[in-house]
Parts: C-alpha cells; sequence; structure tokens
C-alpha cells in the first residue's frame, strides 16, 4: 500500500524553522515559516501502515500529521528529482527494515515550508529549490520514481568520416578536435565504428580531470619580466643537469623538475614510489610505545569546484568524500583533514547574484553543510577550516580538500597484477547521477551550466564509505589486497580500467541502484562510496566474508587478462575493446606558447585602511580575509578520533585560531608521540597582482607556519593545487600558471625542498569572469608531539619578536637568509625559549598581535616602525622567555595582563571581538542567548559501593552501527582503563543479515559487563530501533538484572532517551529527548562541565564541583524536558553533569552551553546510576590531546566503571 505522512517539530522544538526565518527576514519579508517533512512511503505491508510513523518520527518532539491544511496559506512543496541520492530518505528507509527486516517498503521524501507574511514565492523558491537536484512535489497526489530505460548501446554510424568539430559538437564532448581525430585514427585501424560506450569512455579517461592534459601540454615559455626571466633559466639550467633537456616543457614538468632534482641529490629517500598513484606516500619512522615501527604517511589535496558551483552541499561532500577515497585506495587510513575554500563575498544581497548563477551566500553555506556533514558522518577530523573570499571566485567557486593518512608499512601490499586475479567493486550500487563529472569538471560554465549540470553531481552515502574505511583498516583484509583504485570520476571505467593493462569487465557484473542502466552509463557512473580492488583468486572467499562482516557488498566484476587490452561485455556483446597502448597515449598531444607579461609593481597589494592606527587596526580585523570564522568552523568535527593535537581554536577563552592540522598518527593499539603536521599558505590578491609572487609567497607561508607549529621545515614534502581560468589557446592565460610554478620552484629550489604531488584544475571561469591564478601550497612533514608549539600567547612578562624576512624592493624574499632564521629559530625551539609562535598572513603584524592575544584574555605593549597590515610571507610573531639576539629577530614588546597596546594605541578585547565578528551574520558563533534562571537544587547522591561480584577480566562491548564513528577512540579509552574490548559489527544489507545481527548481537550482550554505544552523527535513530527489538530488550533487561553498566556518547544518549532507559532506567514513555543545537547548526568544540552528582560507578572518581573540558561534537545535542521531570532527576541525584563557565557555575549563555540544553544539563544517569549518557564525548582525550585547551582534564569515566568491576576506586587523573 501507499501512505504519507507529515513531521514536523512540536511548538517549542523548532529551532530549524527559527534559524531559517531569521536568516531570510531581510531578503524575502518572512514574519514566521514553518517546516515539515513529507514521507511517501510506497510498497508498504498493510500491518505496518500505524506503526512506521513511531520509527521514522521521535515522538517527544515531532508532531505527526496524515494530512495537511494548506487552503489559503502560502507555501512551497519540494523535493529531489528523481535519481538523486536522499540520505534522509535511505535512513528512514533503513529504521523501517531494522524494525521489520522483511519489509519491502520504499521510502521518498519532501519538505513543506509554510510562509506568513507578504512573501514572494518566486523569490523563495530561489532559495529553496536548486533546479540541479531538486524540483516543486505536487502534494495533491503520490507519485513513485520512475527511472527510465536506456535506449541500448549502438555504434556510432559516420564517425570515422564526419568532421572532429561536427563530433565534438554533436556529443557536448571536452575531447580536443585534435584528440577525436586521433580516436577516428585508431578505429580505421581497427576497420570498425566506434560504441557510444566506447567513445564517452575516452570523454572521461582522456579529461582533463583525469589525465592532467593542460599539465602535460608541450609548451613554448617567453617572459619579459627579469626575476621571472631568471627562474625560467634556472629551470631550463635544471633540467640540462638531469639530462632532460630534450624533453617537452610543460606545466607538470615544472611542477616535479624539485622533486627529480632532490631526488638526484639523495634527498627523498623517504618517498615511496609504486605504480598506485593515487596520493603521495612517504616512509615514517613511528614512536609507538617507546618502539620505532615504519608506518606509511599519505597526504593529498584535490578540488571539486564544478560539482560544488553547481550543487553545492553534494559537491562539497564528494569533495571530502573523494579525497578519503584517493590514501584509503593505497590502504591509508584517513584520519585528519584541511578544507580550503574560495567564495566571492558571501556578505553581498541577493540582488548582486548574477544570473546564471547561485548566490555566493548560498552556495558557502549549503557547501558547508554537505562538506561538514559527510566528513562528520565518516568521522574525519577537520582540523582547519578557511575560507577565502575574492570576487574572481564569483566565476567559479573553489572547493578544496586536503586529507592526511597512515597506515604500518606491513599492512600494505605492492604487488603487480597477474592474469587470473579478480577484481571486486566493493560498497554502493551504481545510478546515473555522477555520470560526466570527470568531463565537466574541465569545462569553463556560461550561464546555462546549471540547468545541463545535473547528471554529473553525485551524492554520496558516508555511512556506505564508513564501512569501506572499515574494511580498509582489518589489515588481514588490506594485506590481501594487490591493488586498489576508487570510483571517482570516470566510474567503471577509470576506477577498473587503471589497474592493470589487460582487463576484462563484465558490466552485467556491477550492481545497480534501479534496472535500465545503459553499458555506458553503468560504465562511467562514479561514487563516492566504491572502491575497486585486485586480489589473488585464492584469496577470494576469505576476502568476500571479511567484507561481510563490515557489511560491505562485494561482488566479482573483472578479471586481470594477459592481452594488454581493456575490454567491456555487456549482455553477452562486448560494448568496448581497446588496446592499452593507445588508451595510455592519454590523447593527441597538445600545443601552446606561454607569454609571461611584466609585472606593474605600482599595483603591489598594500591593504588601504584609514583614519586613525585604531580604525585602521580595527578595519583590518574587520575584513573578510581576516575576520573569525568561529561559526563555519564548528560546523566540522575537527577532534573526530581523538588524534588532534591542536584544537581549531585555542587559549582558555578559545579565541586563537590554529595554523595547520595536527595529529598523532592513527596508531590501532598502544600509544604514539609521533605526529604529522600539515599546513597551507595561499593569499589570492599576491597571486593577482603577480602569479610568480603569489606562488613564492604561498611556500613562504606554509613553510613559515610549519616552522611556528614546531615542524622541521628541512623535511617538508610539498603538494599543490593548481585552480586557473579555463586557459584555451591564449598565450597570455596560459603565461599566468607557467609564472605561478616558476615562482614555486625559484622557492622549492632554494629552500632544497620538492613537490612531491598534487592536483590541477583548469576550468575556472564563467563567461568573461575569472578565477585568481591560484597555486596553494600544502607543506607535510612529521614531529614528535612534545616539539608541537601552539600559537596563543601565553604569559605576561614574555618578550615578543618579529623574525621578519628580508625583502628587496621587488617584493622577493631573501630565502638563503631565511633559511639561517629558520635554524636560529630551531635552536631557540631546543632550548625551550619559544613559547608561542603565529606565522604572518593576511591581516600583517597587526591582527596576528591581537588575534595571540585574545586566546588568553592577555593584553600587549608594542611600539615598532614594522608595516602592521601588509603581510610579509614567511615572517613569524614569537614569543620567548629571554632575549634574541639576532639581526632578523626584531624586537617588538612584552606580553602583558592588561589591554592590547600598540604604539600608544589601545584595543579592548570587547573591540577586537566585535571586529573580528564581521560574519556574525552568515555564520553565526552562538545561537541565541537564553534566559537565566535558577536550576533546581542538585543532590549529590550517594558514592556507589563497588560491584557485589569482583571480577579480574571487565568485558566491554561496543556495537558498530549505521552510522557509528567513534567506535575506535571509545575502544582506546576502555582498553586503557584496563577493560577487555569487543566490537560487534551490526550488518543491515539483507533482512537475513538484519535478523542474524539481532540474535548475535542479544548473545554478545549477555556475556557482557558493560555495553557501551559510541557517538555517531548520523546513529541515533538507528541505535534506538535496534534497542526497541524484543529480543535486544530482553538482553538489555538481562544486563540490567545482573547490575551491568550502560554507556551512550553522543548520539548514543539520544537513543538511550528514545527508549527509556535514560532517565527511567528501562523501558518506558519517554521523559525527556535531544534536539537540534539552538544554533541551528552542527557544534564541534571544547566546553566546561562541572560534576554535579556522584550517584553512579561512572562518577565515582569525581568530587562534586569537578569541572572538565570535554568536547562536544553534534548537531543534536540540546536536551528538553519539562520541568517537572527536570526537577525530579535533580532531586534524585540523576543529573551527571552540567554545563558550567570558568567559574564552575552552570549556565545557559550559548558561549558555554552551545547545544542550548534546558537547565545546563550535559549528562544523565539512571535511577540506579548504572546507566550514563552525555552529549560530550569523554572518550576524547590523549596526553597529547588538544594541546592549546589549556588545563584541560581527563574525565575518566572508564577508569571508574572498570573499576566498580574489580573492587578498586580509581580513575581520578588530571
Amino acid at each position: 500500500m501507499e501512505i504519507r505522512i507529515f513531521v514536523e517539530k512540536k511548538p517549542g522544538y523548532r529551532v530549524e524553522a527559527r534559524v531559517l526565518r531569521d536568516e531570510l527576514k531581510r531578503d524575502l519579508e518572512i514574519e514566521d515559516l514553518r517546516v515539515i517533512d513529507v514521507y511517501d512511503i510506497f510498497d508498504l505491508e498493510a500491518e505496518l501502515a500505524g506503526k512506521v510513523a513511531e520509527i521514522i518520527a521521535d515522538p517527544a518532539v515531532d508532531d505527526v500529521y496524515e494530512n495537511l491544511d494548506l487552503s489559503s496559506k502560502k507555501y512551497l512543496a519540494f523535493e529531489y528529482r528523481p535519481g538523486q541520492y536522499d540520505q534522509d530518505a535511505d535512513i528512514a528507509r533503513e529504521l523501517i527494515r531494522l524494525a521489520y527486516p522483511d519489509t519491502k517498503a520504499i521510502v521518498q521524501k519532501g519538505r513543506v515550508v509554510i510562509f506568513e507574511g507578504d512573501v514572494d514565492l518566486r523569490k523563495a523558491e530561489k532559495h529553496f529549490i536548486n533546479p540541479i537536484d531538486a524540483r516543486r512535489k505536487d502534494l495533491n497526489k503520490l507519485v513513485r520514481y520512475q527511472t527510465p530505460a536506456s535506449p541500448a548501446v549502438s555504434y556510432i554510424e559516420g564517425f570515422l568520416d564526419k568532421e572532429p568539430a561536427e563530433i565534438k559538437a554533436a556529443y557536448a564532448l571536452s575531447l580536443t578536435e585534435a584528440d577525436i581525430a586521433l580516436i577516428q585514427g585508431y578505429f580505421r585501424k581497427e576497420n570498425r565504428l566506434p560504441t557510444e560506450t566506447e567513445l564517452m569512455f575516452f570523454e572521461a579517461y582522456w579529461s582533463d580531470h583525469c589525465r592532467h592534459s593542460t599539465f602535460l601540454t608541450e609548451l613554448s615559455i617567453t617572459a619579459e619580466d627579469p626575476d621571472v626571466r631568471a627562474a625560467y633559466a634556472e629551470y631550463q639550467k635544471t633540467r640540462a643537469e638531469l639530462g632532460r633537456a630534450e624533453k617537452p616543457e610543460t606545466l607538470m614538468d615544472i611542477t616535479t623538475i624539485n622533486m627529480r632534482y632532490e631526488k638526484s641529490r639523495g634527498n627523498l629517500s623517504d618517498l615511496e614510489e609504486s605504480e598506485e598513484k593515487n596520493a603521495c606516500s612517504i616512509y615514517v619512522d613511528a614512536d609507538v610505545d617507546g618502539k620505532k615501527e615504519k608506518w606509511l604517511l599519505f597526504f593529498k589535496n584535490e578540488t571539486h569546484n564544478h560539482p560544488t558551483e553547481v550543487e553545492p552541499f553534494g559537491g562539497a561532500a564528494t569533495c571530502i568524500g573523494g579525497a578519503i577515497r584517493d590514501p584509503l585506495s593505497g590502504r591509508g587510513y584517513v584520519y585528519q583533514a584541511i578544507r580550503l575554500t574560495g567564495s566571492g563575498d558571501i556578505t553581498a544581497p541577493l540582488s548582486a547574484t548574477l544570473p546564471g548563477k547561485l548566490p555566493q551566500k548560498f552556495i558557502s553555506k549549503q557547501a558547508a553543510a554537505g562538506y561538514s556533514s559527510y566528513g562528520n558522518q565518516i568521522g574525519v577530523a577537520a582540523a582547519q577550516v578557511r575560507e577565502v573570499y575574492h570576487p574572481g571566485f564569483v566565476a567559479k567557486r573553489m572547493e578544496l580538500g586536503a586529507v592526511l593518512a597512515a597506515s604500518p608499512l606491513n599492512w600494505v601490499r605492492r604487488e603487480a597484477p597477474l592474469p587470473g586475479d579478480v577484481v571486486l567493486l566493493l560498497g554502493g550500487r551504481t545510478g546515473r547521477d555522477g555520470i560526466g563529472g570527470a568531463s565537466g569538471s574541465s569545462k569553463a560554465h556560461d550561464e546555462k551550466a546549471l540547468v545541463k549540470a545535473a547528471a554529473e553531481v553525485q551524492k554520496g552515502n558516508p555511512l556506505e564509505e564508513r564501512k569501506l574505511v572499515r574494511l580498509f583498516r582489518n589489515p588481514e583484509a588490506s594485506r590481501m589486497i594487490k591493488r586498489a583504485n576508487d570510483f571517482g570520476a570516470g566510474g567503471v571505467s577509470v576506477a577498473v580500467g587503471e589497474l592493470s593493462a589487460g582487463v576484462r569487465i563484465n558490466l552485467d557484473a556491477v550492481p545497480v541502484k534501479y534496472e535500465g542502466l545503459s553499458a555506458t552509463e553503468i560504465a562511467l557512473s562514479e561514487s563516492q562510496e566504491r572502491m575497486a580492488v585486485v586480489i589473488a583468486r585464492a584469496d577470494l572467499d576469505r576476502f568476500l566474508t571479511l567484507a561481510a562482516n563490515e557489511g560491505v557488498e562485494a561482488t566479482v566484476v573483472a578479471e586481470i587478462a594477459a592481452e594488454p587490452r581493456l575490454v567491456m561485455t555487456y549482455r553477452g556483446d562486448v560494448v568496448l575493446a581497446i588496446d592499452r597502448a593507445f588508451i595510455d597515449t592519454s590523447g593527441a598531444r597538445q600545443h601552446a606558447r606561454a607569454e609571461i607579461l611584466p609585472i606593474d609593481y605600482d599595483k603591489y597589494p598594500r591593504p588601504g585602511f584609514s583614519g586613525t592606527l585604531k580604525e585602521q587596526i580595527l578595519a583590518a580585523l574587520g575584513d573578510l580575509n581576516v575576520c573569525d570564522q568561529k561559526g563555519l568552523v564548528e560546523m566540522f568535527d575537527a577532534t573526530a578520533g581523538a588524534l588532534t593535537v591542536m584544537a581549531p581554536y585555542g587559549g582558555a577563552r578559545q579565541a586563537t585560531p590554529n595554523q595547520g592540522a595536527v595529529g598523532t598518527l592513527p596508531v590501532f593499539e598502544g600509544k604514539t608521540r609521533t605526529c604529522s603536521i600539515m599546513t597551507y599558505g595561499y593569499d589570492p590578491y599576491l597571486a593577482s597582482f603577480s602569479p610568480y609572487h603569489g606562488a613564492q609567497g604561498a611556500v613562504l607561508s606554509a613553510v613559515a607556519k610549519m616552522a611556528a607549529i614546531g615542524g622541521d621545515y628541512r623535511k617538508i614534502r610539498f603538494s599543490f593545487q593548481e585552480y586557473f581560468e579555463k586557459l584555451g589557446s591564449d598565450p597570455r592565460k596560459w603565461g599566468k600558471p607557467v609564472a605561478a610554478l616558476l615562482g614555486a620552484f625559484t622557492a622549492l629550489k632554494e629552500l632544497g625542498l620538492a613537490c612531491v604531488g598534487g592536483k590541477d584544475s583548469m576550468s575556472g571561469s564563467f563567461n568573461e569572469l575569472h578565477v585568481p591564478p591560484t597555486l596553494v601550497a600544502f607543506a607535510v612533514a612529521t614531529a614528535d608531539a612534545d616539539d608541537i608549539i601552539t600559537p596563543e600567547l601565553k604569559e605576561a612578562g614574555n618578550l615578543l619578536y618579529y623574525l621578519k624576512p628580508r625583502y628587496n624592493e621587488r617584493y622577493l624574499a631573501d630565502i638563503a637568509a631565511l633559511k639561517k632564521a629558520y635554524d636560529v629559530l630551531s635552536a631557540e625551539k631546543k632550548a625551550k625559549n619559544i613559547v608561542s609562535a603565529y606565522a604572518i598572513e593576511t591581516g600583517g603584524l597587526g591582527a596576528a598581535l591581537v588575534k595571540t592575544a585574545l586566546g588568553n584574555g592577555l593584553g600587549v605593549a608594542v611600539t615598532t616602525a614594522e608595516d602592521l597590515f601588509t603581510p610579509a610571507y614567511g615572517s613569524i610573531l614569537l614569543e620567548t622567555k629571554k632575549p634574541i639576539d639576532h639581526p632578523d629577530f626584531v624586537y617588538l614588546g612584552t606580553v602583558t595582563p592588561g589591554e592590547i597596546v600598540i604604539n600608544g594605541t589601545v584595543i579592548t578585547a570587547a573591540e577586537a571581538e566585535a571586529a573580528l565578528e564581521k560574519l556574525n551574520t552568515i555564520y553565526p558563533e552562538t545561537g541565541p542567548l537564553a534566559e537565566e534562571k535558577p536550576f533546581p537544587e542538585p543532590a549529590v547522591g550517594k558514592r556507589p559501593e563497588t560491584a557485589a561480584f569482583q571480577k579480574n577480566e571487565v568485558n566491554v562491548l561496543i556495537p558498530v552501527f549505521p552510522g557509528t564513528t567513534g567506535e575506535y577512540s571509545l575502544a582506546r579509552a576502555f582498553r586503557d582503563a584496563g577493560g577487555k574490548v569487543r566490537e560487534f559489527v551490526f550488518q543491515s544489507y539483507s533482512a537475513e543479515a538484519i535478523k542474524s545481527s539481532y540474535a548475535k548481537l542479544a548473545a554478545e550482550i549477555d556475556t557482557a559487563d558493560i555495553l557501551a554505544l559510541p557517538d555517531g552523527a548520523a546513529s541515533a535513530g538507528f541505535i534506538a530501533t535496534v534497542l526497541k527489538n524484543p529480543n535486544i530488550k530482553t538482553a538489555i533487561e538481562r544486563l540490567r538484572a545482573r547490575k551491568g553498566l550502560i554507556l551512550g556518547l553522543g548520539a548514543a544518549f539520544s537513543a538511550l532517551l528514545r527508549v527509556g532507559l535514560l532517565p527511567f532506567g528501562d523501558y518506558r514513555p519517554i521523559g525527556a529527548a535531544l534536539i537540534g543545537n539552538e544554533a541551528g547548526r552542527y557544534v564541534s568544540r571544547f566546553v566546561k562541565t562541572k560534576t554535579t552528582s556522584v550517584a553512579s560507578p561512572w562518577l565515582s572518581a569525581f568530587d562534586p564541583g569537578d569541572v572538565f573540558d570535554v568536547v562536544v561534537s553534534t548537531g543534536a545535542g540540546k536536551l528538553v524536558i519539562d520541568d517537572e521531570t527536570a526537577a525530579g532527576l535533580f532531586a534524585s541525584g540523576q543529573v551527571a553533569f552540567q554545563y558550567c563557565d570558568a567559574q564552575g557555575k552552570a549556565t545557559m549563555d550559548p558561549r558555554h552551553n552551545p547545544t542550548g540544553s534546558m537547565f545546563a544539563i550535559e549528562g544523565l544517569v539512571s535511577p540506579d546510576g548504572l546507566v550514563l549518557g552525555k552529549t560530550a564525548l569523554s572518550e576524547r582525550y590523549g596526553d597529547d590531546f588538544a594541546k592549546n585547551i589549556h588545563g584541560m582534564k581527563r574525565q575518566d569515566i572508564f577508569t571508574a566503571a572498570v573499576a566498580y568491576f574489580q573492587g578498586e576506586s580509581r580513575g581520578r587523573t588530571v
């Protein structure tokens, strides 16, 4: 049967509607609005019709309607277009399947927004409906999505005789006419016509995105500027020294020449070289439990500019999804990321939007939501997030992600595939979404691009990709993999086609989302949650078992063949058969002239601030590229995995931003002090003035940040991201990337360093508007965690110095002198004289002084003649204990306990913070102020005795559900506490798997002492549904009867509330719930919580009033509860923890209670104290965790829980 239900948050809980209303009130004249979700359910068994609502909705906070009266109302109803992946609908379907495994129900989801006020629905539609992926929904009928069948693949008649230009136009190809002519020649030799699949294969495989054809174009270079000419001459000299003088001069050659040169000098012995090149990898000697282990450290950067421009949420989500898959294919576990984006002015009114474009604010906010949603659900820490602003990015957004991954070397097998080996497709199924992304990313855009691009943007399923991450982290599975590739642009064609010279692919074996796909569609559709692996046939059965254990669908889709030829078959027909040698030509060799124009030094970018010095400083702090972005940054989980060494904002006031991603290696068991560091350098305004200077500045900025953080600049390995306008045949346009790469080459040559990887995107144009000439330099190195220096000023009385590079009259740094200064800095760090360091970036020295002071609420007394506003890249602000006597270290003044005083001008903290809040209207730092009122007087409760039965071995069960991400750090916390940890993966890929998982999980609970439910951004509904299963309910009741313990963290806390285990301790109607944060967004930050009760084994190590610094990382952390129930919980000692300020006072202040949790409640225990649920993630701790959060305590509920069974009283650690 078919049913429709409407779900709306109850009055008082409509946070999303309030946030939307406040955001759109100015632009759309909205007085108020309601947001209602619509679920259309098809093929539902009649007996389930009255039951699904309580599964999809949360009865504590949701109202459910069968009908919706829209008469005389202004409203919009909309839904995703057919074929677009809708995670909300998928989760609803999975929840129904978990509750009723045999159901055949299919769910489609839409949304209704009802407006009050004089609203122009046409304007509203532009905000709510992106025509790329969504459409208006007809509420008068239930319409099931129909997937039309595609025509059979046919040969292309007349292909061999038509002009290449005609073919290019007819199929809207990104292939050049020379490419098409080359293909025609190949098929003439083959004496046959190509199939449509073959032509579109070349369109993807030879695209600029996949084969870097622009970077491999043979160049003829001229330069007029003397510095650039000298750099070009040095490049040619280096080529000659390496015996490459006869090789073509290309962008790729300029990029890689430093690597070749340094290798010739024996300086890159740590670089891993293999046939698998999806990510850079270097060898690292990791210190694990005091012993050296060989590890591989992977790093990769890539952009998803095109898909994010046309569909911001999905495009940005695929950016992090794709970046994760690249090191994953090398068998690396991705644990940290940097997100760097480029946008036009997001404060501009909607009326400033160009025809054919989405508003910049819409793109920025949707992209942030998409990337953060995907990354948070996979569990990758976004350790640094920054958006830069430049009018050129209106042409096309920059959506850039860079990731770090690692793996023990002995987990990685590098081996050439042999004939007879099999290729497995792992993960999600194939649909029509994602076709054409490779070539679409290679094209310039005009105002018609949005309408054409719908199929090119595939929305990924992060829960499915997370399963792949877990499978690849299994050393047994990893060691079976000879070679792997990810299903990025080009789908099966590229992912499987690149694995070996000879491959036979059976397209019939590829699992599909729905029937009706053609061979071409199956071959070319990209996916965020699929991988291809080559294994020996002898390993097949075991590998399939390991995949099934993680709930990963695994299918043999190809076989390695001896003949060097790529062959695809479909329904018994050969639809593609091409010689490898021809594929590997990567198309016709292209040629271009590059003309580098003289540099107009009069246009060097200097900030044009006017007025008094105070007005200038405040104007600098309010610049879009200087001001605070905390409201944006906190949308991203920065501490997932508990490996983050520097939180995004540090100091007691969490107000000084970090300048890089720093994380300890993801050691599975044991402890390590070895950490990775990644920094970046980029200034779009300097690059626009001169790409040559911009690239040098990018390299020096990344190096300075590395040196400031504590890394050894001499051990840096670089990866570049290039992003330029569509070059066409204009020599002056070609001159821009050449100039940039020559600038980077010169800097690297003088530093003795090299770029060992990167990614390019050469399509940043919209009509006559172009992106700034962009080269982002990513620097990567390792260090001991003891050497890490955080940027916030530490103590009054310390000295301030300015490490100042020597720049000439043409604004180029003396790098030889700078290296000597960095060597002095290194010696001062070893002598423990440096206590904080901050590399100067946009905003200059003045902004650096203010930002570093705010973190700990300190002041500075500075008198200097130095330029306060123009950034000198390579320079560093230093806080020292003792003087430094060196001409390149300029004394500035001292750290003070009072105000910020620069050249006699006083800047108060309040003034500085107000100036830094320029983006608060777009990305609010906090939710609205809540009314402070007295809380009920809490009962401390009686500290519990140890368990009646005592045991040495305490069994801890950690179930892993769809959406779980916190299992690794939770397991580590319990292992550190002495518990014996077991994981159980709940499998949901079939009805049989679900039923079997229920039986097995119940049996596991029966042998557990502690049931520990980890966090996960999308897992609350899954966990609650599982807990309601009769078998699981009975097993939990048995656990409760034998006085076992239960823990629910983050989303799992929400699940315990949904079933009544909290606050009541047993299954009964709901007494409280967690809903969306009051800020209306995901919140990831450190908070202070105080211990309110000790009436639980979990709390036995604490005293009332103990204050801890812990992480909240959630989109739904606001606890809602009625006054009477709350009063009872306080009176019975069940309120475990409350959000508090620095003085330990429980508060509703959103600066300290960012979720808006009622009564400031952060954690609850059951009446008997044996069940604990909390929003803050106590398992995120470590010796080197978040070193810039000072005074943080380890909230060791884990040792206390284990000690409860062992008859001990342990766990009080600071």
